[in-house]
């Protein structure tokens, strides 16, 4: 699962890069719902109910905040928290992507 800037575009071989894979290939809407059990729009790391089933990586230039506003896991529905705690609540780390 990554979390990046919503008007981000993800560069999936430098993703693939980072993490060890050869290829990567965004999941459909059907299954990031059926993963997650979130709908899109909302799917954040914080909502997944059984998050150990996803390895979470973070874009690298939340690093360079403070505080970032995600997903709270439904549409709409968004909070406010310092980055340390979006990684230590989450076991995110920080990837370039």
């Amino acid at each position: 699962m990554v979390m990046a800037p919503v008007a981000f575009e993800l560069d999936l071989k430098l993703l693939a890069s980072e993490v060890g894979a050869k290829r990567l290939r965004m999941a459909t809407q059907k299954q990031a719902e059926r993963l997650t059990g979130i709908q899109v729009g909302g799917i954040s790391a914080l909502g997944v109910r059984r998050l150990e089933r996803f390895e979470v990586l973070i874009d690298e230039s939340a690093g360079r905040l403070e505080r970032v506003h995600v997903s709270a896991g439904a549409r709409g529905v968004d909070l406010e928290l310092a980055v340390a705690d979006l990684l230590r609540v989450t076991g995110a780390r920080f990837v370039r992507c």
